[in-house]
């Protein structure tokens, strides 16, 4: 089975409320978006969402 690498830049690192979903819009370029509960201690329903946002390096 072959592998490859793919490499992405972080082009933005936002904190915001679970209810705003503008970070899951489509892209007009490859990318990647990871999104998180926010504060990381917290336990339970978190009342933040950490998203970073990459684009993928050519």
């Amino acid at each position: 089975m072959p592998t490859s690498s793919k490499f992405y830049v972080v082009d933005q690192i936002a904190i915001t409320t679970p209810d705003n979903v503008s970070a899951l819009d489509a892209r007009s370029q490859p990318s990647l978006t990871l999104v998180t509960c926010y504060p990381f201690h917290y336990i339970g329903n978190a009342p933040k969402r950490y998203i970073v946002e990459a684009s993928l390096r050519e």
